[in-house]
């Protein structure tokens, strides 16, 4: 969350109000041509956000589950010679995200 300086004069010690909220994540893994063509075809999408889905434990009831949309914002695919083919990727969240559990 953004914090606003809200310091005046003649006071020692800076004051700051809640500001928006702010977020941003990011996801890497092994090089797959089928989210290739999903990432590179939203890659700059900006006239659409895209939904998201985050379960960090699964979908196993009473677990967290959460909801949001997002922007692409970058998407790199390394292909080293003698390595495994990588890719990286950079999304922005716009909105509100929604938390809840797995029913």
């Amino acid at each position: 969350m953004d914090q606003a300086d809200t310091t005046v004069l003649n006071l020692s010690s800076k004051t700051y109000i809640t500001g928006l909220k702010d977020g941003r994540f990011s996801i890497e893994g092994k090089y797959d041509p089928t989210p290739d063509g999903v990432l590179f075809g939203i890659l700059g999408g900006f006239l659409a956000a895209r939904d998201f889905i985050f379960d960090p434990q699964g979908v196993t009831t009473g677990t967290p589950h959460y909801i949001g949309a997002c922007h692409l914002v970058s998407y790199k695919v390394t292909t080293p010679v003698a390595d495994v083919g990588t890719f990286s990727a950079s999304f922005q969240v716009s909105g509100d995200v929604t938390r809840s559990t797995n029913a």
